[in-house]
């Protein structure tokens, strides 16, 4: 992702280059989120700040509050409330979200709603409130058949279409000619998401050298044809990740994608992120702490505090991901591409580490 990928405001690129913005060196508190909220919602620097800041910003705050608080608990100017996606993403509070949604009628966050309910439907029935959701956005979104991969298309609009307390896990409970089918189109569309990843971030390296204003132009160019691509086969995506989870779950292209940093996000209110953290979190389940200590380097380091946060990992798992995290980045000021210096990235550890540690010594009790 580089040292562009936080989406700075309009400063010189010479400057830049060694005085990042100062949201890099910012502890996100309580009180500190406040002022960065104020950049966040002047409509004249949001176009050149991207969802990573929004996203380590929310999973930082949530992961000093420890919990995802409730829709009622949401007040005007809270950032959960103004750019909501992470907390549609994480919270339980279904009858919430569908009050969200009536407020919504926009339907911006849909596809990441969309996505959600099928990762949850997946292993398990939808609740009352969900179901409700799932009627309400399949008849607000028309379904667009992408000829492509026509399997994935008609599993996709058999979700949308089955509203009433059908899970997933029951459709995918097919033959075995047609499982091999959603196998082979469902990893070809994810080889296609590392290949868009990959053709980005080598049009973003030629534009390096570019003065501020043309780099911005060019910058701006690529992203809406990344955005392009994620938003045409967005949903599909994240079905053929919860696909590949389920028939074949040791897939090498669910790993790829889970370590795959886009150069900038292609289309946030989409679920790009979703998509990542639920692979990072696959991927973590069947492999363990040596996943996360073997590839700290390729995990964007708020879901790697996140994940381990709200996982079953150990105290003594964090530390070991702690030090390699730390090892292969040196003190330096800040981390590259991300949104937080290294000195604040150790409180953060040493906050999920302190909280494991008590939850082992509750667990003696």
């Amino acid at each position: 992702m580089g040292a562009t990928g936080a989406g700075y405001i309009s400063q010189d690129r010479e400057s830049l280059a060694t005085n990042p913005p100062f949201y890099k060196y910012l502890l996100v508190t309580t009180q500190a989120v406040a002022p960065l909220r104020i950049i966040l919602k002047n409509n004249e620097l949001r176009c050149t700040m991207d969802g990573l800041v929004i996203e380590s910003i929310s999973l930082l705050t949530l992961l000093e509050v420890g919990d995802v608080p409730h829709y009622e608990q949401l007040k005007p100017g809270d950032i959960l409330l103004d750019f909501p996606g992470v907390w549609l993403a994480l919270s339980e509070d279904w009858k919430g979200i569908y009050q969200h949604v009536l407020a919504t009628p926009e339907g911006w966050y849909d596809e990441l709603l969309l996505s959600r309910l099928l990762l949850k439907e997946s292993t398990q029935s939808l609740c009352v409130n969900a179901l409700a959701i799932k009627h309400l956005l399949a008849s607000r979104n028309p379904l667009h058949n992408q000829d492509t991969y026509p399997e994935l298309s008609k599993l996709w609009a058999a979700f949308c279409a089955n509203v009433n307390d059908g899970t997933l896990s029951q459709m995918l409970a097919s033959s075995t000619a047609f499982q091999e089918k959603l196998i082979s189109e469902a990893e070809a569309l994810l080889d296609f998401l590392l290949i868009t990843h990959s053709t980005l971030r080598e049009r973003q390296e030629g534009f390096e050298s570019k003065h501020w204003d043309d780099y911005r132009a060019a910058t701006e160019v690529a992203r809406d044809d990344g955005s392009a691509i994620f938003s045409t086969y967005s949903n599909h995506f994240m079905l053929a990740s919860v696909l590949l989870m389920h028939l074949k779950p040791n897939s090498p292209v669910l790993k790829d994608v889970a370590l795959s940093w886009p150069p900038y996000l292609l289309y946030p209110n989409a679920g790009e992120l979703l998509l990542i953290r639920t692979l990072l979190s696959h991927c973590y389940q069947k492999e363990g702490a040596n996943f996360l200590v073997n590839n700290s380097e390729h995990i964007i380091p708020e879901h790697l505090l996140f994940l381990l946060d709200k996982s079953n990992s150990s105290a003594v798992e964090c530390i070991a991901v702690k030090q390699a995290f730390f090892e292969k980045y040196p003190p330096q000021g800040y981390y590259p591409g991300a949104n937080n210096s290294l000195e604040n990235y150790t409180e953060y550890f040493d906050l999920v580490i302190n909280r494991k540690s008590k939850r082992a010594g509750y667990d003696h009790l």
